[in-house]
């Protein structure tokens, strides 16, 4: 039975609305717009690329909410020319994983808003394995810092949170004043880089690619000897490309580590491994209330986005 809606009732003389039972057809009921259709486009088309089951987590799962919504609202993204749908494993036909892409519709709907053109191929792996990268690390209280001066500020806090609240022996108050006197550096590209929103943690992942990209990304990092490790993931788009990335990891570190920066390996969740959101148990509470993180379901406007 469908849910009541607000309706004007003619016969009220104050003209305030009355809460009537209206009946919508199943057609209609169907079709009906929903208020995560406008989050869910937005942030497809920030990432470009995602998995159907990457939709269903973010915006359902992890907030403790069954996820048959989610793929009602898919379906009409779909249905309304927003989005393209395509098989992940063509092999397994209508039972594979769908990838999803913004559409040009899409993408000119949120002009002005992170987006992207589509992708296909190895690209559009690489896209799915950051996307799920964003929505682990998101769900459990990460946040990615996009500005130069908002990475560095985070990484220097970081690095002298050790020193906080004791004096230290002569080697430690000579190795907070170098930090504090150190001028601001950048990250190169490839990299990304979050800072937890409760412990003021850092971690940095690096776009797995051919040793030489691999070995500049690397060399491109700040100069952050002084530190503690730095917890630091690779991305890539199936097992060859991150078994040439670890390797190529480990000779940089060998050489170069201990002047420069130590790491600290972070795993990642492979996409290809995460079950289906629609049958896996849900969490007793919202994950994001468990983190004290922004919900997906806080929305605003699409004016206001």
């Amino acid at each position: 039975m469908a849910a009541p809606l607000p309706r004007q009732s003619a016969s009220d003389p104050t003209g305030a609305p009355v809460t009537q039972p209206v009946t919508i057809p199943a057609k209609r009921r169907r079709n009906r717009p929903s208020l995560m259709a406008w989050p869910v486009l937005l942030w497809v088309a920030r990432h470009r690329v995602v998995t159907s089951h990457q939709v269903l987590y973010r915006f359902w799962w992890l907030a403790a909410r069954h996820p048959r919504h989610g793929a009602r609202v898919i379906r009409l993204l779909i249905r309304h020319g927003y989005l393209t749908s395509t098989s992940l494993d063509r092999q397994r036909g209508r039972a594979s994983v769908r990838v999803l892409a913004p559409t040009s519709l899409a993408r000119r709907m949120v002009a002005g808003r992170p987006g992207g053109r589509e992708l296909l191929g190895r690209k559009q792996l690489v896209g799915l394995a950051w996307t799920q990268l964003a929505l682990t690390w998101e769900s459990a209280g990460w946040r990615e810092l996009r500005d130069h001066d908002e990475r560095w500020a985070a990484v220097r806090e970081w690095g002298l949170a050790p020193y906080h609240g004791h004096r230290g022996n002569a080697s430690d108050r000579t190795n907070r004043a170098a930090i504090e006197r150190m001028a601001p550096q950048r990250f190169g590209t490839g990299v990304q880089v979050w800072a937890h929103r409760t412990t003021g943690g850092i971690r940095v992942a690096i776009a797995a690619g051919h040793p030489a990209i691999m070995t500049r990304r690397l060399n491109a990092l700040p100069k952050l000897g002084l530190f503690p490790p730095l917890p630091i993931a690779l991305v890539g788009d199936g097992w060859s490309d991150l078994e040439a990335a670890e390797a190529t990891l480990e000779r940089w570190a060998r050489r170069r580590a201990n002047k420069r920066v130590r790491l600290e390996r972070v795993a990642v969740e492979p996409y290809t491994t995460s079950p289906s959101p629609l049958t896996e148990p849900l969490p007793p509470v919202s994950r994001y209330k468990e983190t004290d993180s922004p919900s997906p379901l806080d929305l605003v406007h699409p004016a206001q986005a």
